[in-house]
C-alpha cells in the first residue's frame, strides 16, 4: 500500500509540473484510479501464482500417500522384528523318552515299542508291560518239565476256543494264534494255567518261553501253587 500511495503521489507531482494547476480533487481522483489499477494488477498476479483446487487436491493426495507409506513401512518393520524375536524364543524341546523309542510290529500284528533298554513293551489293560522273549534254556516237548527258579513249568495241549472266548468276554484283549515254536497265544502273550490265588486271572507271569497271561487253571494248582502249565500244540 505504501508503494501504491508513493506511486500515486509521484504521478500527481508530475501532473502538477506538466499541467500547472492541479486541484486537490484531481489529486484524489488520480490517486483512487491508481489504487484501483494496482489492486487489479495484484489480483491478476495472485491468480497466476495461486494453485487451482484440482492441483491442491492432487498435492494433498500425494502427501497422504507418502504419509501412509511411511506408516506402513514402520508397521512392517515392527512385524519383522516381532517375528525374529518369536523365532529366537522358540526352543526345540528334547524328544521325550516315548518319542525316542522305536516301534516294531509283533507276530500278533500289534505294534510294540522298543524302549531305550532294548525291551519290547506293549499296552496291556492301561499299562505298559514288557513282552519277555524265551530264555535260552526253556521248556521243551522232550524235557516235559522245566524249572524257572522255584517255578515248575509243564505243558498241555487242549482246545482253547472256550478259554479264548471267556478271556475276551472278561476284558482280556487279543486274538488266538500259534507261535512258530508251538506256543498257543492270546494277543502278545502265551496262554497259561496257574493257581489263581498266586497268579490272578488275567495277570501276566514270566515263563521260560516268554511272558504268559493267566487264563486257565487245573487240578495241579491244588498241590503245587507255584506251578505253571503252558498251552502248546505239542
Amino acid at each position: 500500500m505504501k508503494r501504491i500511495a508513493l506511486t500515486a503521489l509521484t504521478l500527481a507531482v508530475i501532473m502538477t509540473f506538466l499541467f500547472g494547476d492541479f486541484s486537490v480533487a484531481d489529486h484524489l481522483f488520480f490517486f483512487r484510479q491508481t489504487m484501483m489499477v494496482q489492486a487489479k494488477d495484484k489480483e491478476k498476479d495472485e491468480e497466476r501464482t495461486s494453485p487451482s483446487l484440482e492441483e491442491t487436491t492432487v498435492r494433498l493426495v500425494e502427501l497422504a500417500k507418502n504419509d501412509l507409506k511411511l506408516h506402513l513401512d514402520t508397521i512392517n518393520d515392527h512385524i519383522d522384528n516381532a517375528k525374529e524375536k518369536l523365532l529366537d524364543s522358540i526352543v526345540t524341546p528334547e524328544p521325550s523318552k516315548e518319542q525316542r523309542d522305536e516301534y516294531v510290529i509283533l507276530a500278533s500284528g500289534d505294534k510294540g515299542r522298543i524302549d531305550e533298554n532294548g525291551n519290547i513293551t506293549v499296552d496291556y489293560q492301561g499299562k505298559k508291560v514288557i513282552v519277555e522273549p524265551a530264555c535260552e534254556s526253556h521248556l521243551t516237548e522232550s524235557s516235559g518239565v522245566f524249572y524257572l527258579g522255584d517255578q515248575k513249568e509243564t505243558y498241555y495241549n487242549l482246545d482253547m476256543s472256550v478259554v479264548v472266548r471267556v478271556a475276551n468276554e472278561s476284558g482280556i484283549p487279543g486274538d488266538f494264534w500259534e507261535r512258530e515254536d508251538g506256543c498257543k497265544m492270546l494277543g502278545n502273550f502265551i496262554m497259561v494255567a496257574a493257581n489263581y490265588s498266586v497268579h490272578p486271572y488275567g495277570s501276566l507271569v514270566k515263563t521260560s518261553l516268554g511272558t504268559g497271561v493267566v487264563v486257565d487253571t487245573g487240578g495241579f494248582a491244588d498241590y503245587n501253587s507255584s506251578q505253571i502249565d503252558i498251552a502248546v500244540n505239542w
